[in-house]
């Protein structure tokens, strides 16, 4: 599901569900698009742009706050469509330049999406027209070490992509990000606490209009992964897990233990922070996940929640 909100004179934020990250859309000076979503939810994102008057043939360009699947996995069928450009930020390019599928996360969580070419890489303070806004690129690491948001000074609004959410926010993964993915993550904080931000447009769930105690209570939690990085794992295992069967569509549960030591990240996490016990992590994390209505039981399949938290 989606909906729209006007944020100014011909420009939009449009909220999803949780397979699929959230988007901007403005149709001057260019028509972009700030990220363009889950590959396999993109009939429902060029439903969204169409509500709005455009097609994905008219997209001029597209704005990437980062590479992951929810939030770039629909640039390969928008360039099979247009002519557009690819910017995001020079960090994350890199990953894209290298076809790195692990840097991207794509292969290491079996969350995939296209190769793409990038054509700019944005840096620190570069400003980006939208509609009758100004956005201003802030570098923010920690989910990833080549995220940036979106700042507008005149609406004092923050795009906020998997920095902040309502409840929430993205995965801290030390082993792709490197061990100092937490600290980063705490001084982007510190930086966003010191802004002068009114409103925050997150880049999963609802519009937070009172952002400094959602900034505060993230910061409080992140503290705590610092004091116990055990729940900072715990916290990864639970998110991919609800995440990639909601991808998938449910599976088997008899069979998800399996598939999940066929992969990359999971065998990776658990012989790097559990002492490779991997039976027992997997029972831990699958009750505390049932446990958070992230994930449900039913007729022996499970499946990915997908809500607003």
């Amino acid at each position: 599901m989606w909906s729209t909100v006007e944020i100014a004179p011909g420009a939009w934020f449009i909220q999803r569900d949780w397979l699929s990250c959230n988007h901007f859309v403005a149709k001057t000076p260019h028509v972009t698009l700030i990220d363009t979503g889950y590959k396999g939810d993109i009939e429902e994102t060029v439903a969204a742009l169409r509500s709005l008057g455009v097609a994905p043939e008219e997209v001029e360009l597209i704005v990437n706050t980062h590479c992951h699947c929810d939030h770039a996995g629909g640039n390969r069928f928008i360039l099979d469509r247009s002519s557009c450009k690819v910017w995001m930020h020079a960090r994350e390019k890199l990953r894209i330049d290298r076809r790195d599928d692990i840097g991207t996360w794509w292969r290491f969580h079996d969350t995939w999406a296209e190769f793409f070419d990038v054509d700019r890489g944005i840096e620190e303070d570069e400003e980006i027209p939208f509609g009758a806004l100004t956005l201003r690129a802030i570098y923010a690491p920690g989910h990833s070490s080549g995220l940036m948001v979106l700042y507008c000074e005149e609406l004092k609004a923050l795009f906020s992509a998997d920095v902040i959410w309502q409840g929430d926010m993205g995965v801290i993964n030390p082993i792709v990000e490197g061990d100092d993915a937490l600290e980063r993550a705490m001084q982007t904080l510190d930086r966003l606490a010191h802004m002068a931000i009114e409103t925050v447009y997150p880049g999963h769930g609802s519009i937070i209009a009172k952002p400094q105690p959602v900034i505060s209570r993230l910061r409080r939690k992140l503290e705590h992964f610092a004091k116990d990085p055990m729940a900072m794992h715990m916290d990864h295992m639970k998110k991919m897990i609800a995440y990639i069967l909601l991808t998938k569509g449910g599976m088997p549960e008899a069979t998800f233990f399996d598939y999940l030591m066929s992969g990359v990240w999971y065998p990776t996490l658990v012989q790097r922070y559990y002492e490779s016990a991997y039976q027992a992590a997997y029972q831990s994390a699958m009750e505390q996940t049932v446990r958070s209505k992230m994930i449900t039981r039913s007729n022996g399949y499970l499946y990915g929640v997908s809500s607003d938290k």
